[in-house]
């Protein structure tokens, strides 16, 4: 039993989250060496702030942010504990040394143009950075030092890598030039953009909200024509204090114009919200998928 649960978990987490891990931190490590760092594109974190200090210096990029990371972890360590930090301490140790590793095994280029390096680049980060995530996991950096900030002050997560990030992407600009500021922006966009991909899928499925008058009638229309349930809410207006229903339905992207056509056939007047469901799961969509215990 016990020999089981070792070969299952180590450290509270489980052989495929390290797995994941590794590879995340891996093609992170490989985006990296082939696309940004020749291009001197330093599109924010450490690795980005190590960047400037390999073209500055001549430090090793993987080595540099190996340091820069020492006193964060320990930091971390202090207040978390070592279970708090193993995962990320293991996702920082495998994108630096792999950094370093490629360079010396000599992985090549594959383009000195900065705009696809760009491009190409922030698409490797997001899903190496999407792997890592979904492991609960990081690769330290302004992640997590955005995270120990948070906890002391509550500023915004966000905003805290925003600004973290933001003053390594303007240290480039002065470091090198604008223009290769601008790229880093592209190349932190797009990976943002791929790290939700990942994590969340594409996203294909919309969540209607119809607040209206005449949701019985709504309900009927939608039922008959879209062949779609719907669940109904009671709701207040606050300012006017009337009591009503509000629908809620969830249908794919390719529904949507006929479900705005039979919601406005029926109310002209009905209030509508339309937002992205990342994931949808139950009757007409993806099965529920069972979670087996660690």
């Amino acid at each position: 039993m016990v020999l089981n649960k070792i070969t299952k978990n180590f450290l509270g987490t489980s052989w495929p989250e390290w797995l994941g891990i590794t590879m995340g931190s891996l093609i992170i490590a490989l985006s990296l060496d082939i696309f940004l760092i020749p291009c001197k594109i330093a599109a924010g974190g450490f690795s980005g702030l190590a960047t400037i200090l390999y073209y500055l210096f001549g430090w090793p990029v993987g080595l540099v942010a190996i340091i820069l990371n020492v006193p964060l972890f320990i930091i971390a360590w202090c207040q978390w504990g070592f279970l708090g930090i193993a995962r990320a301490l293991y996702g920082m140790l495998v994108l630096s040394i792999g950094i370093d590793f490629l360079v010396a095994v000599g992985i090549p280029t594959w383009t000195d143009n900065l705009l696809l390096a760009a491009i190409y680049g922030g698409i490797g980060v997001g899903v190496g950075l999407g792997f890592v995530f979904r492991c609960r996991a990081t690769t330290g950096g302004t992640d997590m030092t955005a995270r120990l900030i948070f906890e002391r002050t509550r500023f915004s997560l966000g905003n805290m890598v925003f600004i973290l990030d933001g003053i390594i992407i303007v240290l480039a600009g002065l470091v090198f030039n604008v223009e290769m500021a601008m790229y880093a922006l592209i190349s932190v966009f797009v990976s943002s953009r791929v790290v939700d991909v990942v994590q969340n899928g594409f996203t294909n499925e919309k969540a209607v909200w119809i607040i209206s008058d005449k949701t019985d009638a709504l309900a009927v229309q939608l039922l008959q024509e879209l062949s779609r349930g719907l669940t109904g809410f009671a709701s207040r207006g606050i300012y006017t204090g009337t009591r009503r229903e509000t629908l809620l339905c969830v249908v794919p992207q390719s529904e949507l114009a006929q479900l705005k056509k039979e919601i406005h056939y029926i109310d002209k007047d009905a209030f509508i919200i339309i937002t992205a469901a990342h994931e949808v799961y139950g009757e007409g969509f993806k099965k529920v998928e069972q979670i087996k215990k660690k």
